[in-house]
């Protein structure tokens, strides 16, 4: 990649894919990195990861990562090919690099996540431009109790 952050970041995938991802990184390097993102990111860049559309079995979910190999795997839904807008995957690329950085599975980690997520979102879309993955991250965080959401969706 162009920029320190996304150095060492790695795409899979179809050609067509490659580029809907080289685009989402792209808009990670143009957002540095608010909110303490760098050492987030850096984790994932130091481990070489990967990032590649992937299906899932489970409705409804955006993205998640594989930590079981060589390298993390950042997994984004392949529903984000047919997307309008392919920066829409930069959120998700920095809710997991959050996650690889922190305690995966844990509410504070998850919390950050959903934190840093929704500053990218804010600081690449305007509001009325926000993905649904987005949205949700701007409520839950909006909640009145964000931890026990996060609780009761299994979070520990």
């Amino acid at each position: 990649m162009e920029c320190d952050a996304a150095r060492g970041l790695r795409v899979a995938g179809r050609e067509p894919q490659r580029q809907r991802l080289h685009t989402a990184l792209a808009a990670l390097c143009e957002l540095g990195a608010p909110g303490g993102l760098a050492p987030a990111i850096a984790t994932l860049a130091e481990a070489e990861a990967v990032i590649r559309f992937a299906g899932f079995s489970r409705p409804g979910v955006p993205s998640t990562v594989d930590l079981g190999g060589q390298a993390p795997v950042v997994l984004i839904n392949v529903g984000f090919t047919r997307a309008q807008r392919p920066r829409w995957v930069t959120p998700l690329i920095v809710h997991d690099a959050v996650t690889v950085a922190g305690r995966p599975g844990t509410i504070d980690t998850e919390l950050a996540a959903r934190r840093a997520e929704l500053a990218a979102c804010q600081a690449l879309f305007d509001p009325e431009g926000l993905s649904a993955n987005c949205r949700t991250a701007r409520q839950l965080l909006a909640s009145e109790d964000p931890k026990g959401a996060l609780a009761e969706a299994g979070y520990q």
